[in-house]
């Protein structure tokens, strides 16, 4: 097979208790915590900020809330997301350099660059430009895989420069029959849905050069396009109500921050990753009470999208105490198949909150919750951003289907969306549901902020999220309280 089985283990390697507080160190010495504390600096002026930069700005919102954290850590990059997907089989690597040409000059989100103009940020797109991916043989080594990793993490750790260039790649040759495909970009310009496109238009064109069939004109739906679609939307009707209808809900006092309480003597925004497995038992029959008509919402993924939040509500909720709780969550913006097939960030971070009563039943919460969620995303066109004044006190709640199956000759070998994500953040915790479908069995990825987490609070918050599984699967109809 020639492209990939992924590089299973390569997040544990970034991730390992080793490594995330040493690597960055060394690699990037520019590095401020004190640029992850901003209790000196008030809530006001920057939500006026913003909304500046939203009005003048041709960056979508969530971009925007992505170049403003950027802004205030400028010598660390803070949302770098690579993936690195093992090739089993001898590549040809003039025809994957060719490759690699066409898809850069056919994908304007390989191009764009931002700049600003008087401090506000405004992006472009780059003409046509050579780029000669770089091909690194770690094969003379005597441990070729970790002379790749010492490899790719200097590379990892390196700015981007956004007047120039926000990604980076190269093919590391391991063996004559194993190379590793490396390609790393700023979460700007991409998310994950963006990164499966970008894989099969690579496969695509890397086959085509094979056979000689590559030119140079082959087009794509292009992100620009939905960049018009987004600034037509400032201009709507539909925009401004759902702005309103935001403003109005957050204004409730509702939204606080759900680990504001706790004490931080030193902000770093160091980061660690836990995964934890609920195992196949416990996953079946979750899927088996989600299929219930008492449950289903339009579809299964729904349903599971509701059980699993409810369940992550509820958990809060037994360790923090607070009954109002606010989730962020991040929904695509890919209803059309044209901007399915587009390469960039459509995406628009939503918030999600729930009151929770003594009285309140598994059974009513879920009830509660599938409101909640049919009403965000009645009016989630609107990305709600989350200010850097608060955003280390808020959760995070992602799904995220990383597995499909390739075309093009490849048969069924099933990919991994593996992804090295920066040993940094800004929020305090995210939990990501890897292989979210009713098809696969997930893992639910736990981001900590070492910060704000001791790693006795990280395993408590773990063990208290399966045994609310074990309590709701129990009996749904028991109150929570």
């Amino acid at each position: 097979m020639l492209f990939p089985s992924p590089l299973t283990d390569i997040r544990r390697f970034f991730y390992s208790s080793k490594v995330v507080p040493r690597l960055p160190r060394e690699v990037d010495m520019h590095y401020d915590p004190q640029a992850f504390d901003f209790s000196h600096l008030a809530k006001e002026p920057i939500s006026e900020e913003i909304e500046t930069y939203t009005r003048y700005s041709n960056l979508t919102q969530l971009q925007l809330s992505y170049w403003i954290m950027q802004k205030l850590q400028p010598k660390m990059s803070i949302h770098s997301i690579a993936n690195c997907f093992v090739i089993d089989g001898e590549v040809d690597v003039r025809h994957f350099q060719q490759a690699f040409q066409v898809l850069v000059n056919a994908s304007d989100t390989l191009r764009l660059i931002i700049l600003e103009q008087d401090g506000i940020p405004q992006q472009y797109i780059a003409p046509y430009r050579a780029y000669d991916i770089d091909v690194i043989d770690c094969s003379s080594s005597p441990d070729p895989f970790m002379e790749f990793q010492k490899a790719a993490a200097r590379r990892f750790h390196k700015l981007f420069d956004f007047s120039h260039r926000l990604f980076d790649s190269a093919l590391f040759k391991l063996s004559n029959q194993k190379y590793v495909w490396y390609f790393n970009e700023h979460h700007i310009i991409g998310d994950a849905w963006s990164r499966t496109v970008l894989y099969r238009r690579m496969l695509e064109l890397y086959e085509l050069s094979l056979q000689h069939k590559l030119h140079c004109g082959k087009t794509y739906p292009q992100f620009s396009q939905y960049l018009l679609h987004e600034m037509a939307f400032r201009s709507s009707l539909e925009y401004k109500k759902a702005r309103q209808y935001w403003e109005k809900k957050l204004s409730n006092g509702n939204n606080v921050g759900l680990f504001s309480q706790k004490r931080h003597y030193k902000l770093t925004g160091e980061m660690c990753w836990i995964s934890y497995q609920p195992g196949k038992e416990r996953v079946e029959r979750v899927k088996a009470l989600a299929r219930e008509q008492k449950f289903a919402a339009f579809s299964i993924d729904m349903a599971l999208f509701v059980v699993y939040l409810s369940l992550l509500f509820l958990c809060l909720y037994h360790i923090t105490g607070q009954r109002c709780l606010s989730l962020f969550t991040i929904f695509h913006r890919r209803q059309s198949q044209q901007f399915q097939e587009t390469m960039g960030l459509l995406t628009k971070e939503s918030v999600i909150q729930l009151r929770i009563e003594e009285e309140d039943t598994f059974l009513s919460l879920l009830a509660k919750t599938t409101t909640e969620v049919i009403e965000t995303l009645t009016h989630y066109r609107y990305s709600v951003l989350n200010p850097p004044t608060t955003r280390h006190q808020t959760v995070y709640f992602v799904t995220q289907n990383s597995s499909y199956h390739p075309q093009n000759g490849f048969g069924t070998a099933s990919i991994r969306n593996e992804f090295l994500a920066e040993g940094y953040s800004y929020e305090s915790l995210c939990v990501e549901i890897e292989n979210f479908n009713q098809l696969a069995y997930p893992a639910f990825n736990f981001y900590f902020r070492t910060d704000m987490f001791e790693p006795e609070e990280q395993q408590q918050i773990i063990r208290q999220f399966e045994q609310t599984i074990d309590t709701f699967l129990e009996n749904p109809l028991r109150t929570v309280g």
